[in-house]
């Protein structure tokens, strides 16, 4: 359990940009890849999956270091996603408060 007197949580926008689409026709599933790259350390970086359906899942970052970092989606049917595409994610910084 965090102690809220030691720590603040703040939060932060960036990018990821779809780097890989593959198609599974005779499964009908798809599996993408969002490259994600960090000017900072997250402790926690979501991606924002919006207006799809709601088969389409991701993974979370945990604890991602500055640099490239991916996110793998994965969903039913025909993919929304294509390469070069660009997905929105938030990212959270935990630090101590001096």
């Amino acid at each position: 359990m965090l102690d809220a007197n030691r720590y603040i949580v703040s939060m932060f926008p960036s990018v990821a940009i779809v780097n890989h689409v593959h198609e599974d026709n005779e499964n009908d599933r798809f599996y993408a890849q969002a490259e994600l790259v960090l000017t900072q350390d997250a402790s926690q970086a979501h991606i924002a999956l919006r207006n799809v359906g709601s088969s389409v899942q991701a993974t979370v970052l945990m604890n991602a270091k500055a640099g490239r970092n991916a996110f793998d989606i994965r969903g039913n049917g025909t993919s929304p996603f294509k390469l070069g595409d660009t997905i929105e994610v938030t990212c959270f910084e935990k630090g101590e408060v001096p």
